[in-house]
């Protein structure tokens, strides 16, 4: 009998140490990150970071900062899960924890993606599909991109291994939030605020004018917005001081796709060919290897809309700058880049 409780309580003993060293090595495991871009509807492009820890295999959690400055940025909780086909990453903010400054043109709602993974597990990108909000809001159509190599390799490398007990347990405790997956971020009301609006309503009069009031008031808010792009035409360039050796060239179309084509030239250099604008940005390095670099964007067509125009982004380290450069056929715009 004296046998047997030793042997329990050691077996107890080893059990706990076991617990416990579990928990504390996957809590002391440094967070993934990775780090990539959001294009939404209307041509903005914002930096899209995540820093998750795996929970389980192909599961991981954490947080979400989406931000076009670094201190002005929406962090969120998020969830990501690599599908059963191997070949699609699912992302899903359930609940937002702050939006310290972050502003757009478009409502853009807690995120919800399914990205496609190539087949060298070196790109991850697709579309956003959240389509409306609690308040029946349109959200803002856009794309996710990731391009990191190595970022991306790390969040495989951890994903699949097999995480301790704890991690489950501790996973299970967040609360069941998916009714809160398409709210908007900066969003005035939340869920109780909706309903105990709902009660005011006694006619259907009387909700058509508050609607009425409240599309005046969204209008007026827009006004007091600042352009977030700036204009580029033939005989007006923009020139912009960056400080990175390598700067990040983007372009896209943000408006209604009708199949406008760019030349894309860098120092007189071509290096993109005809190419047709589409939803999802296009990306283009470019190495600051003198102390002035030109890129010119000649417009081969007008589309089905005249005139040509492709919204671009310009990302020098953590600063971001934006443009929409429009010009009839065979007119081009000019950025001129100059090293600081």
């Amino acid at each position: 009998m004296k046998l047997n409780k030793k042997r329990i309580k050691n077996f107890l003993l080893l059990s706990i140490f076991y617990i416990g060293s579990s928990f504390f090595y996957l809590n002391a495991q440094p967070p993934i990150e990775l780090i990539g871009y959001m294009g939404v509807q209307g041509g903005e492009l914002f930096n899209y970071k995540l820093e998750l820890k795996a929970t389980a295999p192909q599961k991981w959690e954490g947080f979400s900062y989406t931000y076009d400055q670094p201190h002005k940025v929406v962090k969120a909780e998020v969830k990501v899960e690599l599908l059963e086909d191997g070949n699609t990453l699912h992302i899903k903010e359930h609940k937002l924890i702050y939006n310290d400054g972050f502003k757009s043109k478009a409502t853009i709602c807690l995120l919800n993606a399914n990205l496609t993974i190539n087949q060298k597990q070196t790109e991850i990108k697709g579309p956003l599909i959240t389509r409306t909000d609690i308040q029946q809001y349109q959200c803002a159509t856009g794309s996710l991109t990731f391009i990191n190599e190595q970022e991306i390799a790390q969040l495989f490398q951890q994903g699949i291994t097999q995480t301790p007990e704890t991690s489950n347990q501790t996973a299970s405790k967040t609360p069941n939030t998916a009714g809160e997956q398409i709210k908007r971020i900066n969003a005035p009301s939340g869920d109780r605020a909706n309903a105990k609006l709902q009660q005011h309503f006694r006619t259907q009069s009387q909700r058509q004018e508050f609607e009425a009031q409240k599309a005046k008031r969204q209008e007026a808010r827009l006004a007091e917005q600042k352009p977030v792009q700036d204009e580029i035409t033939i005989g007006k360039a923009k020139r912009i001081n960056v400080k990175e050796d390598v700067v990040s060239f983007f372009i896209w179309d943000g408006g209604k796709i009708d199949y406008d084509q760019v030349n894309v030239y860098v120092n007189d250099k071509l290096i993109l060919e005809k190419y047709t604008l589409t939803a999802t940005p296009k990306k283009l390095d470019i190495k600051m290897d003198s102390p002035q670099v030109s890129i010119k964007i000649l417009a081969i067509n007008e589309g089905n809309e005249p005139p040509n125009t492709a919204d671009i982004t310009l990302k020098d380290g953590k600063t971001l700058h934006h443009i929409l450069s429009y010009n009839n056929r065979n007119n081009y715009s000019e950025i001129l880049l100059i090293k600081e």
